[in-house]
């Protein structure tokens, strides 16, 4: 009988570990008021990005995009908020909406070291991939974890949004 030495069953016993808490993770079920919490974080990260948009960016495109971003996101957090009172949710912070604030906090630094075409050309990347970013922690997190019938109808309307702003940031990729 052959037998398997320790380290590779350690390594084995390591993957398998991994591969389960990523599963975990990707499947994390949230609460109502943490999905609030998310929705109104992400929303202000956006805010905060476009409105440096439009006081760096000297584009006339980045200027449009961005403002329609300032307008969008300002509602969508203000539906947010409105849902969360009208349905009295209690908002709470979890490591992701802190980890996302974080990041909004990190993208905002980064950009506002550029200039110019490095600005557009950073800012409108970083859009994409926060979309991306977005629209799976919509699709796997947020909406499979929300019980809350307006705010699952909210997030739906997110999730749409954040498709036509993906698409509209593709355009002016685009153009730059």
């Amino acid at each position: 009988m052959k037998t398997i030495p320790v380290s590779k069953i350690i390594v084995g016993f390591i993957a398998i570990t991994l591969a389960y808490k990523v599963l975990a993770l990707a499947e994390k079920k949230f609460s109502d008021g943490e999905i609030a919490t998310i929705l109104v974080i992400t929303n202000q990260n956006e805010i905060n990005s476009a409105k440096l948009a439009t006081k760096n960016s000297k584009n006339a495109e980045i200027h449009r995009f961005a403002s329609n971003m300032i307008k969008d996101h300002a509602s969508n957090k203000g539906s947010s908020l409105l849902i969360v009172e009208s349905s009295n949710i209690q908002m709470h912070e979890t490591s992701k909406s802190d980890q996302i604030k974080q990041d909004g906090t990190e993208k905002i630094t980064k950009l506002d070291k550029l200039k110019d075409k490095d600005f557009d050309k950073a800012y409108i990347q970083e859009q994409l991939i926060t979309y991306q970013k977005i629209l799976r922690d919509l699709d796997h997190q947020l909406i499979p974890s929300s019980t809350d019938k307006k705010l699952k109808a909210l997030l739906q309307e997110t999730k749409e949004l954040t498709l036509q702003h993906n698409e509209m940031a593709k355009k002016v990729n685009e153009m730059l």
